[in-house]
């Protein structure tokens, strides 16, 4: 067990603050120093948090602060501080995973992709096979591995597309 930062005098209560990315333990007895350490600059320090959104294939991280809890006994203060550590180590950016290679590939624009759509819809196998040839991302949508959407109102891709004109 880590020696506290700030020890409290002998009471039922506790106050134990949690600050990311310190190993410090930081326990108070009352509320007025609890106050006073959040004011300072240690106690405004600014951790990872996880949102559940994604960009792409980077995870969005948004900022997590100082949290704090009453606490009456050492195992409670023990549970406090190892479930933050451990949510803090969870929710910190890795970077011993490989990150797949960014595609050389752009979004075709929305006229090229409405070309792509008539190709297929008038069984135009060269014009689709040109443009395939210029640009796989007609098919698939490179940022988020899903298929490219070619006609916005049904959200057709290709295959719907092809199927709609009855190519086969």
């Amino acid at each position: 067990m880590e020696t506290p930062k700030h020890s409290p005098k002998k009471s039922a209560e506790v106050y134990a603050i949690f600050v990311p990315k310190s190993p410090d333990r930081h326990l108070f007895s009352n509320l007025t120093d609890v106050k006073k350490f959040l004011s300072s600059k240690e106690g405004k320090q600014e951790g990872w948090r996880h949102n559940s959104g994604t960009s792409g294939t980077t995870k969005k991280l948004q900022l997590l602060g100082t949290r704090f809890k009453k606490c009456v006994d050492e195992e409670e203060i023990d549970g406090f501080f190892n479930e933050r550590s451990v949510e803090e180590r969870a929710l910190e950016p890795c970077t011993s995973h490989s990150m797949e290679p960014v595609s050389p590939y752009k979004s075709p624009p929305i006229v090229r992709a409405t070309e792509f759509r008539k190709a297929i819809e008038q069984r135009d196998d060269r014009r689709y096979k040109e443009l395939m040839d210029e640009n796989p991302g007609f098919l698939i949508n490179t940022n988020s591995d899903r298929p490219n959407i070619l006609h916005a109102g049904f959200h057709y891709n290709a295959l719907h597309v092809a199927c709609r004109a009855s190519n086969q």
